[in-house]
């Protein structure tokens, strides 16, 4: 079982893919229970348990005998376990379990037993009227906003900017670059040593533009309240705690608020045909 997920594992890797479950020389796919949960791995002909203790010969197949209870699958064997009690036709998951899920391809082919079908499951952010509307005055995309992250609230404010300033702050940036190009060009035909110097000189140039306008962009939350609570207002609803909203909200208080119709609304948006992330306009 444990060579099967490994060997899946490797292939994965070699695909670009990376591995879900920490996969590791020796490691047994079961935990024993004493009573906290410890691992077991095979190390110098025989078996120990993580915590360091050696088990004697036929020590694990007598507990197995005597107290089954003792002993779970890990997160490599559960889905397999789950399997044969209970034989899946399909299985609606997020992208984590998929990506373990795939690491477990060999082992049930080489164990027998049938691998259910994996569905992604839908991923939504629901779009209430108000954060609409500040998406829109603020011109942002759903897309946009989540792959901000935690740096939406502070590319809100940097969109507040006034429109004159955030121009001649893009003006002198573009202004700089041009002549840094130019230099750059002339210190290497001068000297093909400096030109990293100079290189980084030109970064750190550019890096001075984009530390002023951010700490010009805290200034204006500072002074405009409005625009401080518009960003927390984007965050909160599109990227809570730098995620996504489904990692975090709990759907209950968007049923209080739009009532029966809320589920159905939701239902309709879902498709497992087409798993990518969606928005739902309530």
């Amino acid at each position: 079982m444990g060579r099967a997920v490994a060997e899946q594992t490797s292939r994965l890797a070699a695909a670009g893919y990376p591995a879900q479950i920490d996969v590791r020389d020796g490691m047994l796919t079961l935990f024993l229970h004493e009573p906290g949960r410890v691992a077991i791995e095979a190390a110098d002909g025989g078996l120990r348990l993580s915590g360091g203790r050696r088990l004697g010969d036929g020590e694990l197949g007598r507990i197995l005998e005597r107290e089954p209870e003792r002993f779970s699958p890990n997160a490599a064997l559960r889905p397999l376990y789950q399997d044969t009690l209970f034989p899946t036709v399909a299985m609606v998951l997020g992208p984590g379990e998929l990506a373990y899920c795939a690491q477990l391809g060999l082992a049930y082919e080489r164990l027998g037993v049938p691998m259910p079908v994996l569905f992604p499951r839908a991923s939504l952010t629901l779009l209430e009227p108000r954060i609409v509307r500040l998406m829109s005055a603020r011109g942002f995309t759903l897309g946009e906003a989540i792959a901000l992250g935690a740096r939406l609230p502070g590319e809100v404010s940097r969109r507040a900017l006034p429109e004159g300033l955030s121009a001649r702050l893009g003006r002198a940036r573009e202004s700089a670059a041009a002549a840094w190009d130019g230099l750059v060009g002339e210190i290497d035909r001068l000297d093909h040593t400096l030109r990293r110097t100079a290189e980084l000189a030109a970064a750190y140039s550019d890096l001075r533009f984009d530390i002023v306008e951010k700490k010009t962009a805290r200034a204006l939350v500072r002074r405009d309240a409005e625009v401080g609570r518009q960003a927390a207002a984007l965050e909160a609803a599109l990227a809570p705690r730098g995620g996504l909203q489904e990692r975090t909200l709990c759907p209950v208080p968007f049923a209080v608020r739009w009532g029966a119709g809320f589920a159905g609304l939701v239902a309709r948006g879902m498709d497992i045909w087409q798993p990518e992330h969606r928005g739902i306009t309530i």
